[in-house]
């Protein structure tokens, strides 16, 4: 009589590495690579970018890459990055922020969305102030 475990004791064995093993690999290699700061941003960014980082701890590359993905949803639908004279591409940009639980990703992830937002509602009212100072005036 076969049972389950007499059948798993058949199966070949596995003659290569599993692959959480290569995954782990991959990610120890991607979590190796720095960033070179100063040549990515200018220092003005560099400087917002660390204050935002610092103010929740974080990494500053967790508020930095999800900023590039705003920045680039703010351009537009029609928006593209001119490559070279020949090649173009829309200004499309994911990110994914990966890290352990506990490595402050939600809390920069909140702060850099409530930048955003606060963003939004000035720009919001100075147009609406401008509409108003338009209608005012009679202009």
């Amino acid at each position: 009589m076969h049972t389950i475990f007499n059948l798993l004791d058949n199966l070949p064995k596995m003659t290569s590495k599993p692959s959480s093993f290569i995954t782990k690999k991959r990610v120890a290699k991607a979590q190796s690579i720095s960033l070179k700061w100063e040549e990515a941003c200018k220092e003005e960014l560099l400087r917002a970018v660390t204050a935002h980082a610092d103010a929740v701890g974080s990494p500053r590359h967790y508020i930095y890459f999800p900023m590039l993905t705003v920045a680039a949803s703010m351009m537009g639908v029609n928006a593209r990055v001119k490559i070279n004279a020949e090649w173009s591409e829309p200004a499309i940009l994911w990110n994914v922020v990966a890290a352990r639980k506990g490595e402050k990703k939600t809390a920069a992830m909140k702060r850099l969305l409530n930048s955003v937002e606060v963003s939004i509602v000035s720009f919001l009212r100075e147009i609406h102030n401008n509409i108003i100072a338009i209608y005012s005036t009679g202009a």
